[in-house]
This record gives C-alpha cells, sequence and structure tokens, in this order.
C-alpha cells in the first residue's frame, strides 16, 4: 500500500474533477478513463477464457493481450493530448450500437485512425460500412 504523508486527506471525485479542468479545457474526466479501463479489462477477460475454453493458443493470447495493450494505451494518450469524445475500440462500438446500446439520437460519433484523425462519420443505415483506417469511435453524448 502506498505510504501518504502524516496529514493528507484523501481528495473527493468532485475536487480531482474540479482540479483536472483547471488545467486543461478538455482534459479527460474520471468517468472518461474508468470507462476505458473497464474496456480493456473486458477485453483482457475475454481473451482468458477464449483460452481456458481452448479457443485459442497461447500465443494467440499474448498477440492478442499485446494489441489491446497498445490501443488502450494509445486511447488514453489521446484522451489527454487532443479533445475527444468518449473513445471505443470500433468493433465494441458497433456490437453496442447494433444491440441498441447507442442510437442516433442520444448524441454523434465519428471514426478516428490510431492517431485521433476524424477519418468519417457513422452510417446508422449500415454500422459495418467504415473507414478501413479507423480504430476507434469518438462519441459525444447530448
Amino acid at each position: 500500500m502506498t505510504e501518504y504523508s502524516k496529514g493528507w486527506v484523501k481528495p473527493t471525485r468532485e475536487e480531482l474533477e474540479a482540479e483536472i479542468q483547471e488545467y486543461k479545457p478538455y482534459f479527460p474526466t474520471v468517468d472518461d478513463i474508468e470507462n476505458l479501463l473497464y474496456n480493456y479489462r473486458k477485453k483482457i477477460e475475454e481473451l482468458k477464457t477464449s483460452y481456458k475454453n481452448k479457443e485459442i493458443d497461447i500465443s494467440k493470447y499474448y498477440a492478442d493481450k499485446d494489441v489491446y495493450e497498445l490501443l488502450f494505451a494509445q486511447a488514453v494518450k489521446l484522451l489527454f493530448s487532443q479533445e475527444v469524445g468518449d473513445i471505443f475500440l470500433v468493433e465494441d462500438f458497433i456490437a453496442a450500437a447494433k444491440s441498441g446500446g447507442f442510437i442516433p439520437y442520444d448524441g454523434s460519433g465519428y471514426f478516428i485512425d490510431l492517431f485521433g484523425k476524424e477519418v468519417g462519420y457513422i452510417n446508422w443505415s449500415n454500422l459495418d460500412d467504415y473507414p478501413d483506417e479507423a480504430v476507434f469511435v469518438s462519441w459525444y453524448n447530448k
């Protein structure tokens, strides 16, 4: 456990949010970061389950794990380096949208490449129609 200096008091979530916003107007919120960490953990758990069920071998497990580590690290970097909405992997966003988790009336979003460059808008009539270079979806709730 980390040792904190005497008299240190853990800040509240609101205090942390206010301090973050003070430094950078589009600095990510705690929710933004929690969302990415949750999605990363979910991906790794899915990989573990696939390995335990012998659907993939150990080399595939580690190769995919490495890819997810890089993708989610890049997503966090994008959150801190430029103004983006909530960030989702393309396949996760599309799966959620197909099941009704996202609809056009909830907000707006667009596809971005690995470096955060906008590469296209969401085609709600055909969610599987997106640019090859799209890696993430940047989503803004209304």
